[in-house]
């Protein structure tokens, strides 16, 4: 709605995508013609492939980040999506079902640069995007200035939970970022068994350079090896001072990630800076899920929430602009085609129950 007003028309909303294998993800899509993507991939053969999709005025930047300005040298995997800085420890990996992940087949010298040395370059960013296979940590210390800004709403990170890795692991990255006021608000993990006895695999996984191959994927058991994080501003009560723009800007983002009773929270809290600009209440509308095939207005939702309707008992029906995109995105790396992802609906399904079925797989779970 926003969007497709014009509501960001002189400040284009600007995601920072650090590891973008894969290009840009189809939800930001949202905001449409206002949308600036910076892209750095620091893995030549993947450069060179997006720079056949990725179109002006976005931006792709051939190089990696790192702590330090450097060459380094990059442990190519055989699962070449997972290669990394980091180098697992052998005795570690040679017991977890996806070994061939954390195995080196060779190694490759790459350029790295400091964010916060590129940053004024940058320019303002409103939601960063990073994937760097664990370097995330690393990456982010050496970019605290504009991690750091009040202007950055959110930060998306796959994170750790496993040291044998060599990696930084969750609780470094939470403390990091919650020290720069950011919240948690969403977090998807994957499962790794141990080769010992290995779980049933979440699908049938292919390697990514041969379709015929099959590999060893995620589990629905075992220990939980690494995962997404949401980290987004709560800025009720903040006296940060950002325009309204940024607000709407947030409030969009807690709606693409499914957050919306954190956007129709903000919305109120900013109604007034808000109204000047376009009508807080139809926001609020908008946001309201649709119930047993019905969409009330949002004061008569409220209303009949709070007095026990029996018709707002059952689960919202979801719809494609209000998927958890953080719970999205890992299933679909994980799954690779849709008869896979029904599988895994009726996976969700017994183990989670309707409610999140659609969220986890982006359909409908049948």
């Amino acid at each position: 709605m926003l969007a497709s007003a014009g509501a960001f028309s002189r400040e284009p909303f600007t995601l920072l995508d650090i590891g973008a294998r894969g290009g840009i993800k189809k939800f930001w899509r949202a905001f449409g013609a206002d949308f600036r993507f910076i892209g750095f991939e620091a893995d030549p053969e993947e450069y060179r492939r997006l720079q056949q999709t990725t179109l002006l005025p976005n931006r792709l930047l051939p190089f990696g980040l790192g702590g330090r300005n450097e060459t380094r040298t990059l442990h190519i995997h055989d699962n070449r999506s997972s290669s990394s800085l980091y180098d697992a420890d052998p005795s570690f990996a040679v017991r977890m079902l996806l070994r061939e992940n954390n195995t080196t087949i060779k190694e490759q010298p790459i350029e790295l640069r400091r964010l916060d040395d590129i940053a004024a370059e940058i320019g303002d960013v409103d939601f960063v995007d990073i994937d760097t296979e664990g370097a995330e940590l690393e990456i982010m210390q050496a970019g605290a200035a504009l991690v750091g800004r009040r202007e950055t709403l959110g930060i998306y990170t796959e994170v750790r939970f496993l040291e044998g890795f060599n990696t930084p692991v969750f609780w470094q990255t939470d403390k990091f970022l919650r020290d720069f006021g950011y919240s948690l608000y969403d977090i998807a993990f994957a499962r790794e068994s141990r080769r010992a006895l290995p779980y049933p695999m979440l699908s049938d996984q292919r390697h990514e350079l041969d379709s015929e191959v099959k590999i060893f994927g995620p589990t629905i058991g075992g220990q939980i090896a690494y995962g997404d994080a949401l980290y987004l501003r709560d800025l009720v009560g903040a006296k940060v001072g950002l325009s309204v723009t940024k607000v709407l800007k947030l409030a969009c983002l807690f709606e693409i990630f499914d957050r919306r009773d954190s956007a129709a929270e903000l919305i109120l809290a900013n109604k007034e800076q808000i109204d000047a600009v376009c009508d807080y209440h139809q926001l609020l509308d908008a946001l309201v899920p649709v119930v047993q095939g019905i969409k009330l207005p949002y004061d008569e939702y409220v209303a009949r929430f709070f007095k026990f309707d029996p018709s707002l008992r059952s689960a919202p029906t979801r719809s494609t602009e209000g998927f958890s995109a953080a719970i999205r995105e890992l299933a679909v790396r994980l799954v690779p085609n849709r008869r896979h992802q029904r599988i895994l609906g009726k996976i969700a399904r017994f183990f989670l129950g309707n409610a999140r079925v659609k969220r986890i797989t982006g359909g409908d779970g049948e």
